[in-house]
């Protein structure tokens, strides 16, 4: 008990918000060095223990460092509950990130992933090494980066600058998922996916992908109930289907499927493509479906989202069966989980 309080109570911004328990864990770090001291000068077991000295001490040494330690765990807990995400770590790492974080956040890099599913580093300013402008994801040699919206100062009490960093973390994905829906439409006008999808990270990629296929399920779903003309539907399929399939030309501009093919592509860019195919497979089988599910089935759906015309026909099932695709779907990294 007293080496794991030592390096805790002797040094570090620890000792500096609990200077009771810190002067406490002082005296007893005198009296427990004067022991040893003298048992040291012993050099007969027997004799070192029954010193009468050893007898008195020891019993009240060890119930002043379980006093501190009640106090360090109740300190802990406090902590805990200003910044939940410091219930993801243990005690030993908890204690290094309070110890050192608050002085010189640097020495917390390698501890961040312990608290955001998909922030391995952060990037500070070259100028003050305690303002933080980015954000990053690292696999490997390759990462993926978020500038922050507007830059977090990492002073003060630790838990504070994190939640802070917590909250431009979410508006800093806000900002690009909006600019993101904004550009599908270049997409739509002949944007290569590839291009769209390298200037984004792999959530917001993905969200791309899902709004174009929404935008363009609706509006042949709008189409063929407005104009009764079915056709609309084989000619988006067909779009949906360009989407995976190689062209004569792939290469540099070549779509989901041909860019899978790259052998220079990095770990995170693969995931991120392999993750993008998959989807868009699941979404082209989802268009598919739809004609399937009766003559009149495009009727039925009105103005309501096509999502809810699968609902309507799995009501009518005992028991949906989900295929092998959806059952392996790979995880996607999030920056705001």
């Amino acid at each position: 008990m007293w080496t794991s309080l030592e390096s805790v109570f002797t040094g570090g911004d620890i000792a500096k918000q609990m200077p009771a328990e810190a002067k406490k864990f002082q005296q007893i770090d005198k009296d427990w060095l004067k022991i040893m001291h003298k048992s040291a000068e012993t050099l007969k077991v027997v004799d070192c223990c029954q010193n009468e000295l050893l007898r008195q001490m020891l019993p009240v040494l060890l119930a002043g460092l379980e006093t501190c330690q009640k106090s360090l765990e109740s300190y802990l807990e406090g902590k805990r509950q200003k910044f939940p995400r410091f219930f993801f770590t243990s005690d030993p790492v908890l204690l290094k990130i309070l110890s050192q974080g608050g002085s010189d956040p640097d020495t917390i890099q390698d501890d961040f992933e312990k608290l955001f599913d998909a922030i391995s580093r952060v990037t500070f300013d070259k100028l003050d090494r305690r303002k933080i402008k980015e954000i990053k994801s690292v696999a490997g040699t390759s990462e993926e980066k978020v500038v922050l919206q507007a830059p977090v100062m990492a002073q003060g009490n630790i838990e504070e600058w994190l939640q802070n960093l917590e909250v431009e973390m979410k508006r800093s994905v806000r900002r690009d998922c909006r600019v993101a829906a904004q550009e599908c439409g270049h997409v739509c006008a002949g944007v290569s996916v590839q291009a769209f999808a390298d200037k984004y990270i792999a959530q917001v990629a993905l969200l791309g992908i899902q709004l174009i296929w929404t935008a363009d399920f609706q509006n042949a779903l709008s189409f063929a109930s407005r104009e009764k003309d079915k056709s609309v539907m084989n000619a988006t399929n067909r779009k949906f289907l360009a989407l995976l399939q190689e062209l004569e030309t792939a290469g540099d501009d070549g779509e989901l499927t041909a860019i899978c093919l790259q052998g220079d592509l990095s770990k995170l860019k693969r995931v991120k493509y392999e993750t993008l195919v998959t989807i868009h497979v699941h979404q082209k089988d989802l268009f598919q479906e739809v004609p399937g599910f009766q003559s009149n089935a495009v009727r039925f759906v009105g103005g309501n989202d096509p999502i809810s015309c699968r609902n309507r026909h799995h009501m009518h099932e005992k028991e949906p069966q989900m295929n092998e695709r959806d059952q392996g779907l790979p995880a996607l990294a999030s920056y705001t989980k």
